[in-house]
């Protein structure tokens, strides 16, 4: 007879076959399951037709391209486990594995990095990984997978199409980027394959422009006839977008296309909404996150966008790729939303009609893009682009962006004119030009002080108007810009609108001529005022490099142009004056003296030259260019 220690360990031995039997590796296969692709459970595999599918969203690949591979279950059917390969075709059946695969909740168990497995025990009907093409194409290139739909039954040799290197085209350093889809009780629906390409003869124009020696066509020959399209093609080379879309039974098919100056982290969106104004929007975005393109749902409550709650609600058959400084993304869109928010994710918004609009009615669209994340969006970088009209999805139209005249260009001009305009002159009259017109009087006061006055409050009118539209416009204060320089715009505006209305107080309460106080008002009016004058040059700046601005980068070089005659106007002033003053003293000190005595307060005259007044003209007229060349560049389409 065994002993007790015998018996006991007999028991422990079979409890823990037991339990490795129960579990069945809910961490994944085991590494000796790699090449033969058994899962060691200790039953044979199935001889039915599996009841799962390997879908690839191409079928073709170019060196690191980022293709979307999907294991799909059939109706009804569910899978607890799985071994997914890439493998050669010529060598399937040796473990010889091709490119990357990546996938959200799955881990590598084995040699090489084509190969994914689950990371933890859980029933689903869709997988959906990452493949990433390797450098060099390497032959044909095929799926095979291991499926697990309970303990003791599971499917071997479950195959995906062909994947053929692209020889069409010449390869490119750029990376095809399709999306990891998270598990969504909305089924995966119709897989998208490649982006169709606008090749097919039409008698439509097309738009054609040269990026990096490569050309990329705007235009889709197919808007309007076979698809609904939304875009600003017409603007030529300086097209930014264009989206384009396809009716299906249950779901619209959407494909987007756009330019962007960054290689990562950048997002681009469209938008329903029943009016042209950003607020209460449905979104669907393209992000650019780390070389991957995901798809997600979004809604703009207000100014403000966030993810829905299940953020890839309703998107399936995601693709996208960037290359030659295009991001294009395609994904099909379910038209009515068919579940409610699990209110676990309060800080985004419920999945629910109220959110995810129903594409069976007409809504406006929007395009708008901008750096960062979706989950974490920075102000998009160009000024939306409206539609002209609602558009209706089941039908083919082809829509271009509205012209609209933006708030924003009107405050960006508004503050040019009052302080690069009016500014620029009134500040030099009572700092330079006093003793110019010593007699002259306009109005029942001396020149130079009414035409100092006259451009000050005009400075102060039009700041302040232009401080409220832009107020009104964002609905309130609002943090905005990439940068920190960019983010300073909104603070640097309210001080200078604060200085602004402080000098023309202090000018009220201002001490008469001569009197003890008038040296510190003259001091503290000087330096208000030329802070404000400087703060707002510098706002500015940061205002043209804003995306909402919608302004060229050349814009920044008239700004240049302008600091750099201002500063030598006023250094040009500044010696004259001090060679003046000098000479002065030394010829006519008498005089001054006595001038002195009997009126402290007298202005010093000084021996003015006759081109003096002739310098006042230049500027003037120097700055009023200046103005033009800013006001037309930040007024017209941009154009890079």
């Amino acid at each position: 007879m065994m002993d007790f220690r015998q018996i006991l360990g007999h028991s422990l031995l079979l409890g823990l076959l037991v339990l490795r039997l129960v579990l069945c590796y809910p961490d994944g296969a085991p590494i000796d399951s790699c090449s033969n692709m058994l899962p060691s459970h200790g039953a044979n595999p199935s001889s039915t037709t599996p009841p799962y599918t390997i879908i690839t969203s191409k079928s073709t690949y170019r060196p690191n391209d980022q293709i979307t591979v999907t294991l799909q279950a059939n109706s009804g059917q569910t899978f607890m486990g799985f071994l997914l390969q890439a493998r050669k075709k010529n060598s399937i059946s040796q473990l010889i594995t091709v490119g990357t695969l990546t996938g959200v909740s799955t881990k590598n168990p084995c040699t090489g990095q084509a190969s994914l497995t689950q990371s933890s025990r859980s029933t689903r009907s869709t997988l959906t990984v990452t493949w990433k093409a390797p450098a060099v194409a390497d032959g044909t290139v095929v799926f095979v997978a291991t499926v697990v739909k309970m303990q003791t039954t599971y499917w071997t040799n479950v195959v995906s199409q062909d994947l053929v290197p692209d020889t069409s085209v010449p390869a490119t350093n750029a990376s095809t980027t399709i999306a990891p889809t998270k598990n969504s009780s909305v089924g995966l629906g119709g897989i998208s394959t490649a982006l169709p390409s606008a090749t097919s003869s039409s008698s439509k124009a097309t738009t054609v422009s040269s990026l990096g020696g490569n050309t990329v066509q705007c235009v889709d020959p197919a808007c309007g006839s076979t698809k609904g399209c939304f875009h600003d093609c017409d603007l030529g080379d300086a097209w930014t977008f264009l989206m384009t879309w396809a009716n299906k039974e249950n779901s619209i098919y959407f494909e987007m296309k756009a330019k962007i100056p960054a290689s990562d982290n950048y997002w681009i969106s469209m938008g329903f909404s029943s009016d042209t104004e950003m607020g209460d929007d449905s979104v669907a975005d393209c992000s650019l996150e780390s070389g991957i393109v995901k798809v997600y749902s979004s809604y703009n409550p207000g100014k403000s966008n966030s993810l829905l709650d299940n953020p890839t609600y309703g998107v399936t058959g995601t693709g996208g790729k960037f290359e030659n400084g295009i991001l294009t993304c395609s994904f099909d869109r379910i038209k009515t939303a068919n579940l409610v928010s699990s209110g676990k994710r309060k800080k985004r918004a419920a999945s629910s009609s109220a959110t995810f609009f129903d594409l069976n009615q007409d809504w406006y669209l929007m395009f708008a893009l901008g750096s960062g994340t979706a989950a974490s969006k920075r102000q998009h970088s160009t000024s939306p682009k409206v539609s002209q009209k609602k558009a209706d999805l089941q039908s083919v139209e082809d829509l271009t962006a509205a012209a609209t005249v933006s708030l924003v260009k009107v405050h960006g001009s508004m503050m040019i004119v009052g302080w690069i305009l009016f500014a620029s002159i009134g500040i030099v009259l009572p700092r330079f030009y006093k003793p110019v017109w010593p007699d002259s009087k306009l109005c029942g006061e001396k020149v130079w002080f009414q035409l100092h006055r006259v451009c000050m409050v005009l400075v102060l009118l039009l700041v302040a108007v232009s401080f409220i539209i832009i107020f009104i416009h964002v609905k309130g204060y609002r943090e905005i810009g990439d940068t920190r320089f960019q983010m300073s715009h909104p603070i640097l505006g309210i001080i200078v609108m604060a200085l602004t209305i402080i000098n023309p107080v202090m000018a009220l309460f201002r001490p008469h001529p001569g009197a003890p106080k008038r040296i510190v008002f003259n001091y503290a009016h000087w330096g208000v005022g030329t802070s404000s004058h400087i703060l707002s040059i510098i706002n500015i700046f940061t205002g043209v490099s804003l995306g909402p601005s919608d302004m060229p980068k050349k814009m920044q070089y008239v700004l240049w142009a302008y600091v750099a005659w201002w500063v030598a106007v006023m250094i040009f002033l500044e010696v004259h004056d001090y060679i003046q003053s000098r000479k002065a003293k030394k010829g006519d000190d008498i005089k001054l003296s006595n001038l002195a005595e009997t009126n402290p307060s007298a202005e010093k005259p000084l021996n003015v030259h006759k081109w003096k007044p002739w310098i006042l003209v230049i500027h003037v007229v120097i700055i009023v260019i200046l103005t033009i060349i800013l006001l037309v560049l930040g007024n017209v389409k941009k154009d890079d």
